[in-house]
């Protein structure tokens, strides 16, 4: 973690007590406490995941950039977790984003999304407003052992060929919008199912984000199991067993501060309602 005196100069640069995205944040981890309940009541694997875990390490919560929260399950508990939610879904203080509560939403994760704001990523400006819950957003994605490499590549360039870019509406895609409903429904249920039958059992150790996903992120199994916890902004979540070594897996050098430029923060457009 960093000295508490490099923690206070990052707090009142980007994030002090009272700012939009300070209370972004504080809104995120009762996102966050919300999921763990349900996860716990129900008895679901998940743990935080990238720059959330990350801050946990680092910052000992959020960091201070950072205005949104992710978290990885294995994809069983996952889809437990969309059956559990679905149930209820008008009645839960937190929407469950996914193709069936919103036909925007065309990713192979779900997410979790604050009612009670608004957040807008300018570079997928045309996409994010298509969807129908743009509120502050916890992402939860799938992982799975035995993913083959060649296929998890060749599934993310599908994603990013067949519905990202579509409806990102970006130069030279335009004309594949109309089909980005079909395309979808193949990649879910024909292509990636297909390519889980091709499981390697050589991997069955390795846990890997799942096939659609457009970025890697490969760890042994033991560096996340048996899950571990960790204190985050005064509250405990759980993490992986070993979260130094699932960061430098994702990372590299994870304790190095980014550059203070572009590479702090997301080009988004926030507001938080009370």
């Amino acid at each position: 973690m960093l000295s508490e005196e490099k923690l206070r100069q990052l707090r009142q640069q980007y994030n002090p007590d009272g700012s939009q995205l300070r209370r972004a944040q504080l809104r995120l981890l009762d996102m966050l406490s919300f999921l763990d309940d349900i996860c716990r009541a129900h008895g679901l694997l998940y743990w935080i995941d990238s720059g959330t875990l990350l801050g946990a390490v680092r910052h000992g919560g959020f960091i201070p950039w950072d205005d949104d929260a992710d978290v990885c399950m294995p994809i069983v508990d996952m889809l437990r977790l969309r059956e559990i939610m679905l149930k209820d879904a008008d009645r839960q203080p937190y929407a469950l984003q996914c193709h069936e509560t919103d036909a925007g939403h065309w990713q192979p994760w779900i997410a979790l999304r604050d009612r009670r704001s608004f957040y807008l990523h300018h570079a997928a400006l045309l996409s994010e407003r298509e969807k129908r819950f743009r509120g502050l957003q916890v992402d939860i994605f799938p992982i799975e052992k035995g993913i083959r490499q060649p296929l998890h590549s060749l599934a993310s360039a599908l994603n990013r060929h067949l519905l990202l870019r579509p409806v990102m509406q970006r130069h030279g895609y335009h004309w594949m919008r109309p089909f980005v409903p079909v395309a979808h429904q193949v990649l879910e249920h024909t292509v990636y199912p297909l390519f889980r039958k091709l499981r390697r059992s050589s991997d069955s150790a390795v846990y890997e984000k799942a096939y659609g996903i457009p970025f890697s992120s490969r760890h042994p199994e033991a560096d996340i199991f048996p899950l571990a916890t960790i204190g985050f902004e005064g509250r405990t979540f759980c993490c992986p067993c070993h979260p130094e070594a699932y960061l430098s897996a994702m990372y590299g050098d994870w304790q190095e501060l980014p550059p203070a430029d572009g590479s702090r923060g997301h080009d988004v457009e926030l507001m938080i309602y009370e």
